[in-house]
């Protein structure tokens, strides 16, 4: 049976029933039908959200930076995609054209009225799709599992997507494997010509999905992930201004797991990792060992109510070797959702986290749910290991129609003994999402 073409999923700002780390809920709208535009019938999408966001202690605590700044701001973007439907090929295979521009920004960093915001492309890629395959060429987005490892960072104004290329094959009955490659750095005009792929830095990797094949209601995926950096003889030497330095050639590997199941009112997930290989560095690249692993258990009493506990641990890199690196890599999450939506504890790396959340359905309309934290830091000399503080995240959404949603969220982080500051921090959203 052919691949059709993937419909495009934009939870904006929306909560998954099974997990009370994605506090974004809102009940998917459905796919528009195709509509006919001359001999191409077209599949038309529409999405829209606005948010206000204020964060007060960051600067304090010291952790108020690029996205995550002191004060307030209202994030917003506006996407229209349009997938053609399959251009069948006489005695090859079919094709499909995939393109998805979107504006996005703050309000008010457009200057004045009479200034346009930019418009981006979020996705634009050509399938080219027969039995058993699709193969996507251009800018795509990459989602997989619980977006702990990529994820195409969908809470962000501007999400992400890569540049490059998937594969997909449906070897048997419920089995779908993805094989990608993307390039995430172009060292051109930066680097000797005599170095192949110099300054280039590509990401790519091999992603199974078994869980069907298995059981129902199982999610179980095995996944290998590259990252190569290329030799770079360009770089900036942040020790002597105006001078470079070499970067050496380096690539690291991650073999990983993922379970996910649901039996009768419980449901349990976990997910480790394992890297190896060797991380770019000046002159000759480090050895990496480095690890991680995530879990939860929940449990339906009612209906209405779930309640969850869980916990992750990421190494940190160990102060006493100089020669290696044993500090997890997070690579391209959907971060947000996991370390505490303040993201005040940030990168998945030298963390170890305890939580406890609940969800609960007032009505078939209105969702409430809460996720308690507790941080340690893993490695480094004291004080920089220990207790690193406790933060909880509560929502309320209100699913005003089957396609609009408004949620407002508060969040309050007290610090543990790594920072010097002891003063609370607090976070406010507001949110409206439309997906049309």
């Amino acid at each position: 049976m052919k691949l059709r073409t993937c419909g495009l999923f934009i939870a904006l700002g929306l909560v998954s029933t099974t997990s009370f780390a994605q506090p974004y809920d809102a009940t998917a709208a459905a796919p528009p039908p195709a509509v006919s535009n001359g001999p191409m019938p077209l599949v038309w999408h529409g999405s829209f959200f606005t948010r206000f966001e204020l964060r007060d202690g960051y600067d304090e605590l010291g952790v108020s930076r690029g996205r995550f700044l002191e004060g307030d701001a209202t994030a917003f973007r506006a996407r229209m995609s349009v997938t053609t439907a399959p251009i069948s090929g006489i005695g090859g295979p079919d094709l499909v054209l995939q393109f998805t521009p979107q504006a996005s920004g703050f309000l008010g960093s457009s200057g004045n009225t009479v200034n346009d915001y930019a418009l981006g492309l979020q996705e634009g890629y050509l399938r080219i799709q027969d039995d058993g395959y699709a193969l996507d060429v251009g800018r795509i987005e990459l989602n997989y599992g619980d977006a702990r490892l990529i994820g195409n960072l969908d809470w962000h104004q501007s999400a992400r997507s890569f540049d490059g290329l998937r594969l997909r094959v449906e070897p048997g009955a419920d089995v779908v494997i993805d094989a990608f490659v993307t390039q995430l750095g172009e060292g051109l005009g930066r680097t000797s010509a005599d170095h192949f792929a110099g300054g280039d830095t590509y990401f790519y990797g091999v992603y199974a999905m078994l869980g069907p094949a298995i059981s129902k209601r199982l999610d179980f995926d095995l996944y290998t992930l590259g990252q190569s950096f290329g030799t770079d003889e360009a770089l900036a030497d942040p020790n002597t201004p105006g001078a470079t330095v070499r970067r050496s050639a380096a690539s690291e590997v991650t073999f990983g797991a993922r379970a996910k199941h649901t039996v009768k009112v419980f449901d349990y997930g976990v997910e480790a990792g394992l890297q190896v290989g060797q991380r770019p560095a000046v002159e000759q690249p480090v050895d990496v060992l480095a690890y991680q692993v995530d879990g939860e258990i929940g449990a339906r009493p009612v209906t209405q109510l779930r309640l969850a506990l869980g916990g992750s641990y990421a190494s940190g890199d160990d102060p006493t070797t100089t020669d290696k690196d044993e500090g997890w890599n997070e690579l391209y999450p959907t971060g947000h959702k996991f370390l505490g939506l303040m993201d005040i504890i940030g990168a998945r790396r030298n963390v170890g986290e305890a939580r406890l959340g609940a969800q609960l359905q007032f009505t078939p309309k209105v969702k409430a749910t809460s996720a308690s934290h507790l941080f340690w830091r893993v490695e480094g000399p004291p004080p920089e290991t220990g207790f690193a503080g406790g933060e909880v995240d509560t929502n309320l959404i209100y699913q005003w129609s089957k396609n609009l949603s408004l949620r407002g969220m508060y969040a309050v982080f007290a610090p543990g003994a790594t920072f010097t500051a002891e003063r609370l921090a607090h976070y406010v959203e507001i949110q409206l999402t439309a997906n049309m």
